[in-house]
């Protein structure tokens, strides 16, 4: 069996992780702690439905499938608190725009 999509779906994963950018540092550093904690505990339990139930149908796929699922969650949830709680946009997108956004 191909494994090579597999490999592809976490990398995709870990990918959308890094592009989030330090959402995670930035919301613990200013006193969000418990914002970033209650994001991380809706992630690990979306994650673990996530796997059980696309693991026991696709396999492998599934199962890399559902942690690119919680993945993009974790990130694009992180990113939404930080720009509403901090003011700040902590993703790496950011630097790829052509001129500051204005607020």
């Amino acid at each position: 069996m191909d494994q090579y999509p597999i490999l592809i779906l976490l990398s995709l994963g870990t990918a959308v992780g890094a592009l989030a950018g330090p959402a995670p540092a930035l919301l613990v550093l200013t006193g969000h702690e418990g914002t970033y904690s209650a994001i991380a505990g809706v992630s690990v339990v979306m994650r673990i439905v996530a796997l059980l139930l696309l693991a026991s149908l696709f396999g492998a796929t599934g199962a890399a499938v559902a942690s690119l699922a919680g993945s993009i969650f974790t990130a694009v949830a992180l990113n939404v608190a930080s720009r509403r709680l901090v003011g700040a946009d902590p993703a790496v997108t950011v630097l790829l725009s052509p001129e500051p956004r204005a607020r």
